[in-house]
């Protein structure tokens, strides 16, 4: 108000107030919409069961013996949390 020299109800009337108070409306939306926490990128990379649906040849060096025995114990009745 104080660089325009308008007052407060001409300052919340004006077309750049409007769209600038949209735009940080539409921020808040998109920021709270996306999930707190661990971010869905690294969920996949640290996920056996998604790895196992892939390729040897595309899974991590570090998940492949995890991968193979949650194969293993698939293939032998149990699921991925199989203890024999």
């Amino acid at each position: 108000m104080g660089e325009s020299g308008k007052t407060l109800e001409q300052v919340l009337e004006s077309k750049y107030f409007k769209t600038e108070l949209d735009n940080l409306r539409e921020i808040n939306r998109s920021e709270q919409a996306v999930p707190q926490g661990r971010r869905t990128s690294n969920n996949s990379a640290d996920n056996v069961e998604y790895w196992m649906s892939k390729p040897m040849s595309e899974v991590p060096k570090e998940m492949r013996a995890k991968v193979v025995n949650a194969k293993l114990a698939k293939e032998n009745g149990g699921g991925v949390f199989y203890n024999s």
